[in-house]
Order: structure tokens, then C-alpha cells, then sequence
């Protein structure tokens, strides 16, 4: 082979290396996150660094003590901050406020994509906040939730409105236990009423505690009006949710309405009088007409039926001469 001829096949091994590489598919980067400076305390700013993100695309950015282990349970959920990434960027850089997660120390940021597929975390200390090991996740759900409710209508009044089926006044008291051995937050109750255990059509929103510490009990009591009619059974469903699984717990209230009971029966005793005394006055006008006799006329005989005929007046005669 000529030096023309290995100078040409090497030109064309190369023209056809780069045109493979060209027309080769890019190998998709792996996610990945940064935190300058790893340390701060709550309320500070930190920079945080995402590279290989998809493009077109929104991340959500989260802090989560516990390393994450428990899932959202660990995080400060409501101090998230969404951020979208757009086709020009190849990398980041978003400034983000450091807060308290609701668990312990280990603390990492948490990113993740919209659909949760991509997730990637970076380590960061939380100045002043405690240090503890690291809780998995567990089956039992970390709340434990307590109802009762009573009727609160007060005076003779509401006690007459309540008995006769109209709108009642309930006192529903709910308690709140902490069965972990840490502080939980962002807790949220929700409350329903109805007249069925699957018609749950009066909803309660029940504001829960901020903070609910280890081992801690939180009551709370509210007043609910249920409108009319409320008669028979009302079941109540009261659910506590944020912290781990849902725990929910129920209950159920009666009313009888005597009063409304009692007035029934007078009205439709009452109605029955007045129908059956109209059907024996009507029987009896009916009696009454078929009881009267039947007057006959007996045939008058030839003398009778002779005098029974008018007499007609005398023709006056002619006047005697004198």
C-alpha cells in the first residue's frame, strides 16, 4: 500500500469515527446535588448545586433530617422550594433556606424530580439542631388518636330545638399522642360527620398542633354545628395525618328527637279523628236519606173524587121586572 493510499484510509476511518460519535446516543447523567457551606443554621441561606438534571423539567428541593430514612415524615415539607431548570442550563445553582426539619440530625437535602423517579441528597449540618441515631421506617403509625363527642347545645331552648329534629350543636374532643420517642410537626386533622358510616358529609377542619414533642398528649376541643334534620345516628371520623401513616379513629352520636316523635304522633292522631269524623257524617246523612218513608196516595172513591172537584161559581140570571 502507498503512502497516498494509507493517508486515505486513515482520513476516511477517521471521517467515519467522528460521524458515529456523532449520530451515538448521549448517555444520560446521573442527578447529582452540592451544598455550600455544608453547615448552617435555621434561617440561613445555602447554595445548592444541581448538575445532570433533566431539562424542561421542575426539581423540589427539601430539607429531611433522620438521613431521609422515613420518607416525607422526616422532612420540612412546607418549607420546600420548587425550582424549574430550563433547556440552556447544564447545571444550577439555587439559593435555599436552611430550616428545621421535625426529625433529628442526620440532615441531608433532598432533590427530587416531579415525579419522584430521579431523587439525589447531599449532607448537611443543621447548626443547634439535636443529633440522634437513625429511626427506619416502621408499619405502626406514630400518632395515636382519641374522640368523643357530646351534645353542647346550651339552654331550654337548644334542648327543644335538639329534640324536635332541628339543627344541634356537638362538642367534639379530640386527643393526640406522640408514640415516638421524638418530636413531630406539621400534623394535620380532619373531621367528618354523617348520617351513614359511609356518608361522611359534614367536614371539619380541626387546626393541629404546631409541634407535638416525644411522648406528649394534645387535646383539643371544638364546637360543630350540624344542621337539620338531625335524627337517629350521626357517625363521626376523625383522621391524623403528616406524621407517618394515617390514623384514624371514629365515633357515633344519637338523637331520638322525642319531641319531634311526640308531635308525629298527635298530627297523625289528630288527621285520623278528623277523616273518621267526616266518613260517619257522611254514612249517616247516607242513613238518614234511606231511612225516610215513602208517601202513597190510596185511589179516592167515586163520591170522594165528586167532591174533591172545585165547585165553579153560579152564572148570575136575569133580573126580575117588576
Amino acid at each position: 500500500m502507498s503512502r497516498r493510499q494509507a493517508g486515505a484510509a486513515s482520513l476516511g476511518a477517521a471521517l467515519i469515527g467522528l460521524v458515529l460519535f456523532a449520530t451515538a446516543p448521549a448517555r444520560a447523567a446521573t442527578p447529582s446535588v452540592s451544598v455550600a457551606p455544608a453547615a448552617a443554621a435555621p434561617g440561613q441561606k445555602v447554595i445548592v448545586s444541581l448538575k445532570g438534571w433533566p431539562k424542561q423539567q421542575s426539581v423540589v428541593i427539601t430539607i429531611c433530617g433522620n438521613d431521609a430514612h422515613r420518607g416525607s415524615v422526616d422532612c420540612a415539607v412546607t418549607r420546600s422550594l420548587g425550582y424549574g431548570i430550563s433547556q440552556f442550563q447544564q447545571s444550577a445553582s439555587v439559593p435555599f433556606e436552611v430550616a428545621a426539619p421535625p426529625a433529628p440530625c442526620p440532615c441531608v437535602i433532598e432533590v427530587t424530580n416531579s415525579t419522584q423517579s430521579l431523587v439525589a441528597f447531599a449532607s448537611i449540618e443543621v447548626i443547634g439542631h439535636p443529633v440522634a441515631p437513625i429511626v427506619n421506617a416502621a408499619d405502626e403509625p406514630p400518632l395515636s388518636v382519641e374522640l368523643s363527642v357530646r351534645r353542647a347545645g346550651a339552654g331550654f331552648g337548644a334542648w327543644v330545638r335538639s329534640q324536635l329534629g332541628g339543627a344541634t350543636t356537638y362538642a367534639l374532643t379530640v386527643r393526640v399522642h406522640n408514640l415516638v420517642p421524638e418530636a413531630l410537626s406539621d400534623i394535620k386533622l380532619t373531621a367528618r360527620a354523617g348520617r351513614r358510616g359511609n356518608d361522611q358529609a359534614r367536614y371539619v377542619r380541626i387546626n393541629g398542633p404546631s409541634t407535638l414533642a416525644a411522648g406528649a398528649t394534645w387535646t383539643h376541643t371544638q364546637r360543630v354545628r350540624v344542621p337539620a334534620p338531625v335524627i337517629g345516628k350521626l357517625h363521626w371520623t376523625v383522621a391524623a395525618s403528616g406524621a407517618g401513616p394515617i390514623t384514624s379513629v371514629s365515633a357515633t352520636t344519637s338523637n331520638h328527637a322525642l319531641l319531634f316523635v311526640v308531635l308525629l304522633i298527635a298530627l297523625l292522631a289528630d288527621a285520623s279523628w278528623f277523616a273518621q269524623r267526616v266518613i260517619r257524617k257522611r254514612y249517616r246523612r247516607r242513613d238518614e236519606s234511606e231511612s225516610e218513608p215513602e208517601v202513597v196516595q190510596a185511589p179516592l172513591s167515586y163520591a170522594e173524587s165528586i167532591l174533591a172537584q172545585p165547585i165553579a161559581p153560579a152564572e148570575p140570571g136575569p133580573e126580575a121586572t117588576p
